[in-house]
């Protein structure tokens, strides 16, 4: 992973932000001033009045011959302190994406401005100062929500760490927090007029005046929201939460461990994060790990991932049928569906079912592009394909001849393998020239369900609900923890395997 910390941002990003209503970088690039310096003793102000006819502080200096000083009195120089780049690394969005490009791993926290407000101590509403510039953390689900507008983490801490910042006595029965929580959201464009520029930036531009790198899973994931109709704002600074009991429990409680009332509360800013390995951290600082998840074998979907890794000298080849390519047609009809009812329920303001639809739409592609790389290594003399562009992006376009179908696949999520197996054989690969061409989203009212084209193919080995990057959604309906509604993203599938 390339460390943000030593780069700059681009400076024509900063020039392409600087054309939306508000700087979204604005809080991290120093503004262009100009001060006045003393030739002789070096003193700078911020006006002229303040050097001119003041006696200089080395008077005894004798000034150049071409330089007319009066009576040893400072004199002013015009100094332009050119604009500054903004870091990489204090810019809100880039500490997101370096979060959770740091999955599992140590880092330092720095806080923004070097202090925390944290309570005095459990079962009390005080609180206090803690002046500490950083702390070391184990970085845990380390994830966005709700299709971007939201980001949220979780840091292990420990025993020593806790004392540092003084939450280690504001847990249950005071003990000491082992935890504390990362929350960062976008502001509504839609409440906020001053960031109305961001409904119409083009996507490019937007993403590129938030700082993102130009490659990686969040930024793409960014995109797609953007595609979707899902205007993208600045993410706000990622604030440090902690979960923590104001109350003792009462006397009537038959659950010895139940609080009157909890509260999550926000006890700083992070204003940069550095990723570590486990032998640059204090041996006081490591906590005891959590047992590392293996990498599922391919093909599968990471959690950020527009399209699934494939895995192409693994993958187990499926032989072409009409059952098959017919299924692949009624779920490639259903994932756009999908896609559209993501966008209407995002525009109407219903977030969470938004996310639903977002998953399953994703799903639906990953089993259509894994089900394509399987027709393919095992019939690549069968296929021909060729190169065509679709509002602007390349794609492959997959023309099974025997079966007189063909599916589109973004040339990003088409291994090179399975060109190549189709150049090796007797198939054909056209792309010297890229075709324009136009596809309907339109989904046909006679379309078969989507159930039954999902356990043809779970009857194969491809099960849809094995590709959701999330199974739940859950919403807050009110103040407290335990008040949300739950949806699950699942698709109903009895398959005879």
């Amino acid at each position: 992973m390339v460390d943000k910390r030593d780069r700059d941002h681009p400076f024509s990003s900063v020039e392409e932000a600087s054309q939306l209503d508000v700087h979204p970088l604005g809080d991290y690039i120093a503004t262009e001033t100009t001060e006045l310096r003393c030739e002789i003793c070096g003193r700078i102000e911020d006006s002229e009045v303040d050097l001119v006819d003041v006696s200089c502080s080395r008077r005894g200096k004798r000034a150049h011959d071409d330089l007319d000083i009066g009576n040893r009195r400072c004199v002013s120089v015009t100094d332009i302190l050119p604009q500054e780049t903004p870091r990489l690394d204090a810019v809100p969005d880039n500490i997101a994406e370096t979060l959770i490009e740091t999955e599992h791993s140590y880092v330092r926290i720095d806080i923004r401005g070097g202090v925390l407000s944290v309570p005095a101590e459990a079962y009390t509403s005080t609180i206090h100062d803690v002046q500490t510039n950083s702390f070391y953390a184990c970085l845990h689900d380390a994830t966005e929500e709700d299709g971007g507008l939201s980001f949220m983490g979780r840091l292990k801490i420990s025993q020593r760490v806790a004392e540092q910042l003084q939450v280690d006595n504001v847990g249950e029965d005071g003990e000491s927090m082992t935890s504390i929580d990362i929350w960062a959201s976008r502001p509504e464009l839609a409440l906020r007029n001053e960031l109305k520029g961001y409904r119409d930036a083009p996507s490019v531009q937007v993403l590129s005046a938030l700082g993102l790198s130009d490659e990686g899973p969040y930024r793409h994931h960014l995109e797609e929201a953007i595609e979707e109709g899902h205007p993208v704002s600045p993410l706000n600074p990622p604030r440090l939460e902690i979960h923590y009991p104001t109350s003792q429990p009462s006397p009537r409680s038959y659950r010895p461990r139940t609080h009157s009332r909890y509260v999550t509360e926000s006890i700083g800013e992070i204003a940069g994060v550095e990723p570590l390995p486990e032998s640059d951290v204090p041996d006081d600082a490591t906590v005891e790990e959590e047992p590392e998840q293996n990498r599922p074998e391919p093909p599968y979907i990471s959690p950020l991932a527009s399209h699934p890794t494939i895995g192409w000298d693994t993958l187990e080849p499926l032989e072409p049928a009409d059952t098959i390519v017919d299924t692949l047609y009624v779920v490639n009809k259903y994932a756009k569906e999908e896609a559209k009812k993501a966008t209407s329920c995002y525009e109407s303001g219903d977030k969470a079912r938004a996310k639903v639809h977002s998953v399953r739409k994703t799903a639906l592609y990953a089993v259509k592009s894994i089900a394509i790389h399987r027709l393919i290594k095992a019939d690549p003399d069968n296929v021909t394909v060729e190169k065509h562009e679709i509002d602007g992006d390349e794609f492959w376009c997959f023309y099974l001849d025997v079966f007189e179908q063909s599916f589109h696949q973004p040339v990003e999520a088409v291994v090179t393998d399975a060109i190549d197996a189709i150049a090796n054989a007797e198939g054909t690969v056209e792309s010297e020239e890229i075709a324009e061409v136009e596809l309907t989203t339109d989904v046909p009212d006679n379309l078969p369900a989507l159930e039954s084209a999902l356990e043809t193919l779970a009857d194969h080995g491809l099960d849809a609900n094995d590709y959701l990057t999330q199974h739940r959604v859950t919403e807050s309906t009110g103040p407290l923890p335990f008040e949300f509604a739950e949806y699950s993203t699942e698709f109903d599938i009895d398959s005879s395997s």
